[in-house]
């Protein structure tokens, strides 16, 4: 019977060997093992290779799934809890709550775009529209030899076509059922060495209760240049404008009437924010060898937020008012060595020079 069962196990090890890749793929159906990842390392690495558990939603899921936009997809991520206000949300990664806003990097084409100002501002993640988005990979915790502070509960890195080098065009359009109104218009080609790539969307969003809207604009353009074989320069600039009013919560009372907009007091008044981000990166790298691989990145962001919220409440009313200017300057040079079978060294230095403006005003009276 032991020995039956002996060679029964050496047979059944024979076949797992045999069919390596079938079983590996057959135990692994659903997960991306052959799309590239770029979060883990800094460079594009595929998914079956890193040690990381990565979550890679890509284009086409956006598309099969119709995702609106960055914060729905993130909702269909196990490790990550979507919190508070819809539009500007918390990422909350392993648990970090309310502190997710200093604890989760978000970031765009690997440039990280949270506000210095982690207490009072939530760092806008919608800016980018979801038919420019490539992919965006989901990387809990573990980020901050790559990435610096702040990383504590994970990372998220919003991939554009743009950054991805995406070529074709494509030309869409919606409206939705409460009358907002939804454009995009994307082309990407090359001209002997020249590499461009341009966006632009258009978002009139309404929604089912008044006063629920936003008007935004957002443009990228990439230009990238083959210097030769070995070395490539991209130079991209994205922009992002949005005026938004939102209603406020309601109350148990006038829950029962759902067109209902919380202006319940005669000094409420819709919340308004208005947002403007700006975005220039310059990325040089060069294969120096086939075991040596040099990556420069330079980057300017400027994001500006502007918000009243006036409210009256228990027999007093409320005017606030803030405005948030961050500018941000960032050089993040980094050196991969490949060694061995398989192995890699990546040496880099990062630096970001950061400041952040808050003014703002607050009365009350009753």
């Amino acid at each position: 019977m032991n020995k039956k069962i002996a060679i029964l196990s050496l047979l059944v090890s024979a076949m797992s060997y045999a069919n390596e890749d079938f079983f590996y793929e057959e135990a692994n159906k659903g997960v991306k093992l052959n799309e590239s990842v770029v979060s883990t390392t800094g460079f594009e690495t595929s998914q079956r290779n890193v040690t990381s558990t990565v979550t890679v939603i890509t284009a086409k899921d956006i598309e099969e799934k119709n995702y609106q936009s960055v914060t729905e997809a993130l909702k269909d991520v196990p490790s990550i809890n979507v919190i508070g206000d819809p539009t500007n949300p918390i990422i909350d990664m392993r648990g970090q709550g309310s502190k997710a806003t200093a604890n989760v990097q978000i970031l765009i084409d690997g440039v990280g775009a949270n506000l210095l100002d982690t207490s009072h501002a939530k760092t806008p993640i919608n800016t980018v529209p979801v038919e420019n988005i490539e992919k965006i990979e989901v990387i809990p915790g573990g980020g901050a030899i790559l990435y610096g502070g702040g990383t504590r509960g994970g990372i998220v890195n919003i991939i554009t076509k743009s950054g991805a080098g995406f070529n074709g065009g494509s030309i869409s359009s919606e409206i939705n059922t409460f009358g907002g109104k939804k454009g995009d218009v994307s082309y990407g080609t090359n001209i002997g060495n020249l590499g461009i790539n341009l966006n632009y969307s258009r978002d009139d969003y309404k929604g089912f209760r008044d006063g629920d809207e936003s008007d935004s604009n957002y443009f990228e353009g990439t230009l990238k240049y083959k210097m030769t074989e070995k070395q490539d320069i991209s130079l991209k600039y994205s922009r992002f404008d949005e005026d938004a009013t939102s209603p406020r919560g309601l109350t148990k009372e006038n829950l029962s009437d759902p067109t209902s907009d919380g202006l319940v007091s005669k000094y409420d008044q819709l919340i308004v924010n208005n947002t403007v981000k700006d975005e220039v990166n310059l990325n040089y790298e060069n294969r120096l060898t086939d075991d040596i691989t040099l990556n420069l990145l330079g980057f300017y962001q400027q994001t500006d937020i502007e918000s009243t919220n006036n409210y009256g409440k228990m027999g007093y009313a409320v005017e606030n008012y803030m405005n948030y200017k961050d500018k941000k300057i960032g050089f993040k040079p980094k050196l991969k060595l490949k060694y061995g079978e398989g192995s890699n060294l990546i040496v880099g230095y990062d630096y970001i020079n950061n400041n952040l403006t808050r003014d703002s005003e607050m009365l009350m009276f009753s």
